[in-house]
């Protein structure tokens, strides 16, 4: 049973692999990704690195039993989500599935790496949380600089729409696994992590 669900998700992941960047669509220059909400926090995921560039990833706020659909991060690219302020599990999914707890304060930005590794047979990615501190230097300008933002489209929430269940699958598969790891190893985005908007 679970060698027929990695091999299901396995060809959800080739088609999306396939069709991302059609999927998703790139802001204009000049415009803003997202309106500034003094009430909520903004999170920032992007991915600078080039490794595994084929394959995509898709992001997740997972805080119940429904996920809600942040999007899918293709290399070079980023997008802004706006959340809750308080506390938040986040999820990428690539041929894994990873997590990210997040305690956020309202009117603050935060910034997210979704970093690619080697996997069996795809990219594996994590979310890996950027600390205020490392807001001034020039590596991060560089990665901030040349990731572009998207949005969803009606496609990229159709695409979420047909793999929800697989989506679902994954993530109760994965996350307990995460649970299992000790709390040193399971990523945590702290309030201090961001600045003010």
């Amino acid at each position: 049973m679970q060698k027929c669900f990695k091999l299901l998700f396995l060809i959800a992941l080739m088609t999306l692999a396939g069709c991302a960047s059609a999927l998703m669509a790139k802001t204009e220059d000049g415009m803003k990704p997202y309106n500034p909400d003094p009430e909520k926090a903004t999170v920032v995921f992007m991915r600078p690195s080039a490794f595994g560039g084929a394959i995509q990833s898709s992001v997740y706020q997972y805080d119940q039993t429904d996920p809600k659909f942040i999007g899918i991060i293709s290399t070079n690219y980023k997008i802004a989500y706006q959340a809750e302020p308080g506390q938040h599990t986040f999820m990428v999914v690539g041929e894994n599935a990873d997590f990210l707890e997040a305690d956020l304060a309202a009117n603050h930005i935060y910034y997210v790496t979704v970093e690619p590794h080697w996997g069996a047979f795809k990219a594996r990615f994590s979310l890996d949380p950027i600390p205020e501190s490392e807001f001034a230097t020039e590596d991060f300008k560089d990665d901030l600089a040349e990731c572009h933002f998207v949005q969803n489209t009606p496609a990229s929430l159709q695409w979420f729409g047909d793999n929800k269940a697989d989506i679902i699958e994954k993530h109760d598969y994965f996350y307990t696994k995460w649970q299992e790891k000790p709390a040193e190893e399971r990523h945590r985005l702290a309030k201090t992590d961001g600045r003010p908007l």
